[in-house]
């Protein structure tokens, strides 16, 4: 008798094991909102964009723990294009700790990008502008301001590997044409004020 109940008490584990993996991997490769995406860079946006080269923005939250797989994908891209002028705008509320929301591995890892500026969207108004409405979703621009692409860069929610988005963008950047101009983005709500993973100053 007790080795029928505790082969039953086994199975429910593995069983409930199983669903929850099951349960992760559909979350994890479930894409995020996006936007209607401008064709032309919004003339009223406070962002610099430059003039004499492409220009590619991410928005992020900065409490987005899939954002970390965005950022080491962008740096990846960067690395391979260091000529692109990127821009990291990351959503902060108005709210009495909004100022804790600076202080996190995300924006650290983004500040350490090379000739990246990061900036702050306060109550995501720049990203109602671009469309954005998930963490890691980026746009890129030509010099003129016209659309080259939009979307992920990741292959799945906080996971790094080979994907549409990054391939696209590199592409795209050394002047191909015939590539996909969209891809899926995974990661947070940009305006979600509940925040995945807290994290606290070091």
């Amino acid at each position: 008798m007790r080795r029928a109940t505790g082969s039953i008490i086994v199975l429910a584990w593995l069983g409930a094991t199983l669903t929850g993996l099951g349960l992760l991997a559909s979350h994890a490769g479930q894409p995020g909102a996006s936007g209607l995406v401008p064709q032309e860079w919004p003339a009223e946006s406070n962002i610099p964009r430059a003039s004499d080269r492409p220009t590619l923005v991410m928005f992020a939250h900065p409490r987005c723990p899939c954002t970390r797989a965005s950022l080491a994908e962008l740096s990846k891209v960067v690395a391979r294009q260091p000529e692109v002028a990127v821009r990291i705008v990351f959503y902060r509320p108005t709210a009495p700790d909004s100022e804790s929301w600076e202080q996190t591995d995300q924006v650290r890892a983004a500040a350490g990008i090379p000739g990246a500026l990061v900036h702050w969207d306060i109550d995501g108004v720049e990203a109602q502008r671009f469309g954005a409405q998930t963490s890691g979703q980026a746009l890129l621009f030509g010099p003129g301001g016209n659309l080259l692409f939009h979307g992920g860069l990741t292959p799945a929610r906080g996971h790094v590997g080979d994907n549409l988005g990054s391939q696209s963008l590199t592409a795209l950047l050394d002047g191909a044409t015939s590539v996909p101009d969209c891809a899926p983005v995974f990661g947070c709500g940009l305006q979600q004020s509940a925040p995945v993973q807290r994290e606290t100053k070091p």
